[in-house]
């Protein structure tokens, strides 16, 4: 018989959060699951629903059974003593296996996967209307009896990294459970013991499935449900992915791990004759630094332990102080000075590899760097002094994502440059193919700056501003990237490319491109889409409305 359950939408959402969670790390789960404990039928000889739970998570992982109760409440608890009690209650009795399920909405969960269960966890979780200084107070109230909680940001952390990697964070949250596996098996490898300033660490060579298996990256993982977390980036997995699987696969940056300190992990841990052996317990180590490049391995042939051989460089500490973690942390990801992206342009244009998406728009502006009207005026290398625009920003953001309209996840080119004179970035730079798109490209954005400098030139030096970069922002990121944005609306309109741009482009003659004008325009695309709006319209009164104008999200 189905349920009639009566329930707010925050309430529903909730729930459905958690399912998808489970769905996405592998657990199986089941809501609105109704319990009869004493065996209490109605008038109609129906058991009595006695309790229930809104999700459950239930498993068996490493002969472990467990079962992870979670009640959702939309904001508070009136009497959080009380409702604990109650939820303790419920759960002693699962524990002695008296629990039968008389109602659940997937049918998931059975009787008998209420029996001999090992681990059984309470948490609740709460949406966005508790006020935060309310949830700390009931997160002390919790903790004196061993229940779990989440909030609505603990909720989406891991809805968003479960999304991004899938059944790796499985582990994560039976270690957030503080679901516990007996260190069965350990592994034991070539290794170097290195010490600085006291400190002791291990270089050493590690499968990726061993570091899938024994790493975690969120910081609640660890037991402190406080501490700082990460979002990984699906995107740039997803192409450490698509890199390892190539041939020419190679990433020689080490990745930094800390054993935790728990006492079994530890005894684990013993170094002699060169050879260190550690644990391959489930999430006993945090990744400090390379938590993308491990999780790259996922959905690859080395996901699982194989005869293939690849190894990853790993730096790992036996037993880092807390302290010591976080600043090694932060050390590496804010102390340290990043690269430069100029120089990232700079060298996809050295060795032209065309699945670098960088590196057929740097060669574009390298190209235009020289000859006139851009001649000189971009800093190509970090060498380059006094240039107003760096290859970088003109070739990352309005020439890459609009004129050739690059797609990040079919990693395809589909805008209107690309159109009009189409490259293959799976073929050589040097393929005649190619070489013939490149120079058809770069001469129709020769034609184009021409004619954008043949308008905008002043006769007046000091209203010139292609002479007075410093006070005028034409040649600066925002000036070049709003003229890129109008460029790409005037090839939807004219995608051959068959127009004077000289007689096209005589209404910027009348553009404020002054630096004070701009800077209010606003920064970054914001800034690009207003600026360019601007010269559409003058564009359109003098030839008619046909230009499209960008809007807040438009990047083509």
């Amino acid at each position: 018989m189905k349920k009639t359950i009566e329930e707010t939408e925050a309430h529903r959402s909730l729930k459905e959060a958690l399912r998808e969670i489970a769905v996405t790390c592998g657990f199986r789960a089941d809501s609105e699951v109704s319990l009869n404990f004493s065996g209490a039928k109605d008038e109609n000889g129906v058991l009595v629903d006695e309790a229930s739970i809104d999700v459950a998570f239930f498993g068996e992982e490493e002969r472990k059974r467990f079962l992870f109760v979670f009640q959702c409440k939309e904001s508070d608890l009136s009497k959080p003593n009380k409702d604990i009690l109650q939820e303790q209650s419920v759960c002693e009795r699962l524990l002695a296996n008296k629990g039968t399920v008389i109602y659940s909405d997937d049918r998931q969960i059975q009787d008998s996967d209420l029996r001999d269960i090992n681990e059984l966890k309470i948490c609740y979780v709460f949406g966005e209307r508790l006020r935060k200084a309310r949830y700390d107070e009931l997160v002390k109230i919790f903790s004196r009896r061993s229940i779990d909680s989440w909030d609505s940001n603990a909720l989406q952390y891991f809805k968003k990294v479960a999304t991004t990697i899938g059944v790796g964070v499985k582990y994560e949250i039976l270690k957030e459970f503080d679901v516990t596996f007996e260190v069965r098996t350990s592994t034991r490898e070539d290794a170097v013991r290195i010490k600085q300033n006291h400190h002791e660490m291990f270089f050493f060579g590690a499968m990726p499935s061993e570091l899938i298996k024994i790493g975690y990256v969120s910081r609640r993982a660890s037991g402190r449900p406080s501490a700082y977390q990460r979002i990984l980036s699906a995107e740039r997995i997803r192409r450490i992915s698509d890199f390892v699987k190539s041939k020419e696969a190679m990433l020689p940056n080490a990745i930094i791990i800390a054993f935790d300190s728990d006492k079994d992990v530890q005894n684990a841990i013993k170094f002699e004759d060169g050879k260190l052996s550690f644990p391959l317990t489930y999430c006993c180590a945090w990744i400090i630094d390379g938590q993308h490049r491990v999780y790259g391995f996922l959905k690859t042939k080395f996901e699982k332990k194989s005869t293939d051989q690849f190894r990853l460089p790993v730096v790992a500490f036996k037993n880092l102080r807390d302290i010591l973690q976080n600043r090694t942390f932060v050390n590496i990801n804010y102390n340290q000075k990043k690269i430069d992206p100029t120089l990232l342009c700079d060298l996809a244009t050295s060795v032209p590899d065309l699945q670098n998406e960088l590196a057929w728009p740097s060669l574009l502006v390298s190209h235009l760097n020289k000859s006139e009207p851009l001649q000189g005026l971009v800093k190509i290398s970090e060498m380059d002094r006094g240039k107003p625009i760096s290859i970088a920003s003109f070739a990352r953001y309005g020439l890459l994502e609009s004129l050739l309209g690059y797609d990040r996840v079919k990693r395809m080119y589909n805008g209107p440059l690309n159109s009009y004179s189409p490259f293959n970035p799976r073929a050589s730079y040097n393929s005649a193919k190619n070489q013939a798109a490149f120079r058809k490209q770069a001469e129709l954005l020769r034609r184009y700056f021409a004619a954008v400098a043949e308008a905008t030139k002043k006769k007046d030096a000091s209203r010139d501003p292609w002479k007075k970069t410093k006070e005028f922002a034409l040649l600066k990121p925002t000036g070049i990237n709003a003229l890129l944005l109008v460029l790409s609306r005037i090839l939807k309109v004219h995608p051959d490319g068959k127009l004077d741009m000289a007689r096209y482009l005589k209404p910027l003659a009348s553009m404020n491109f002054s630096r004070e004008f701009i800077v209010r325009r606003g920064g970054g695309w914001k800034g690009f889409r207003n600026t360019a709006n601007i010269m559409i319209k003058k564009l359109n009164k003098k030839h008619g409305a046909s230009l499209q104008l960008f809007g807040k999200k438009d990047k083509s």
